[in-house]
């Protein structure tokens, strides 16, 4: 017996999300959550199974298994992913003098000492 299961599951559209207190309808923030495209989470891209089954001529049953899973992603952040989480990312982008490669750093390293967090581009 033998299986092989691969596929690509993506989302295929930008949710939106209410962030609200407990027991309380009050609303503290509702945006756009940018996720289209990104790979899903939770769940294996890629499944494999490989088994061996032996029966003998005694009604014994011998076998063994193995399976694979691969090409799992971490879920996201969703507040990151928002246009509220990626504004001190906009800012340092408008500011040109900034992005220049100065002393061999690399350019997320000049990023992240201006960003309080680290957002990852879309």
């Amino acid at each position: 017996m033998e299986l092989y299961l691969t596929g690509t599951t993506l989302y295929n559209t930008n949710p939106s999300y209410i962030q609200t207190i407990d027991n309380s309808n009050a609303i503290i923030d509702r945006d756009i959550v940018y996720w289209k495209g990104l790979m899903l989470s939770g769940t294996p891209q890629t499944a494999a199974t490989l088994g061996l089954k032996y029966q003998t001529s005694w009604y014994g049953t011998f076998g063994i298994s193995g399976n694979y899973f691969g090409r799992n992603y971490v879920s996201m952040n969703p507040v990151l992913r928002t246009d509220k989480g990626r504004e001190p990312l906009v800012q340092i982008l408008r500011r040109p003098k900034d992005l220049k490669m100065a002393h061999g750093r690399c350019l997320c390293w000049l990023l992240l000492a201006h960003c309080s967090r680290y957002i990852p581009p879309i």
